[in-house]
């Protein structure tokens, strides 16, 4: 665990990290069977969401600098289909139709441990690969800055450190003294060891730079923060 007392900003990474996307995932699966079932001559959606994000993770292996048109451009050119096309495709499935569940797969008590750091004056942020705002408002977050890779001037995805930078400088924090959490090591920790700042990884169990859930953060803070 970090020393507290010397941590005056925490990034949080958002999907798997602020709630769980296992439950998440679930909720989906159910929508989009009913949805599909209800309209099958729409089925080739399906292929088109799930190339998506294969294409995605591609894009982050191979750490492309233009993922704001190659996520979309890759997808449109192997379905014959236009960019808007996939664009209005994602939207509703990635961006729309999962915020009204995200509160009820948020993690236990993440919500008293940001406010715990905020009572201590440690800044919040948030740095996601998708557009995070709406997905705040959902999760009843609020944080000092929100940076997305799809913003113009980021354009790449994790482990590359350009929305990192970007997010630290907004918040005017060090990046000695900023906490990075996330829940891939392969991606969030690879970021944070690039720019030489402290991670922890949201998983299933408790080690060094691991913990399995928020009050475990708060114990720590309560016993050795001050």
């Amino acid at each position: 665990m970090p020393n507290w007392s010397e941590i005056e900003a925490v990034v949080f990474d958002v999907d798997g990290t602020l709630y769980s996307q296992k439950t998440l995932r679930l909720l989906m699966l159910k929508e989009l069977s009913l949805f599909y079932i209800q309209h099958p001559q729409r089925i080739k959606e399906l292929l088109i969401l799930s190339e998506f994000r294969k294409n995605r993770e591609r894009l982050s292996l191979q750490e492309c600098n233009d993922i704001i048109t190659l996520q979309y451009q890759n997808v449109a050119n192997k379905f014959d289909s236009t960019e808007d096309q996939v664009k209005e495709i994602i939207d509703e499935w990635i961006h729309q139709r999962p915020l009204k569940f995200l509160n009820r797969c948020k993690f236990s008590e993440c919500n008293l441990f940001i406010e715990t750091l905020k009572n201590r004056d440690v800044a919040i942020g948030v740095l996601s690969d998708y557009d995070a705002a709406n997905k705040l408002e959902s999760l009843e977050i609020k944080a000092d800055a929100i940076v997305s890779a799809e913003e113009k001037d980021v354009n790449v995805l994790k482990p590359q450190t350009k929305g990192m930078e970007k997010i630290i400088s907004l918040l005017g924090s060090s990046i000695h003294r900023t906490l990075y959490i996330g829940n891939r090591v392969e991606m969030d920790g690879e970021c944070a060891k690039r720019i030489g700042m402290q991670y922890l990884n949201k998983s299933n169990s408790d080690s060094k730079n691991s913990f399995s859930c928020y009050s475990k953060l708060i114990q720590s803070i309560e016993k050795n923060g001050n």
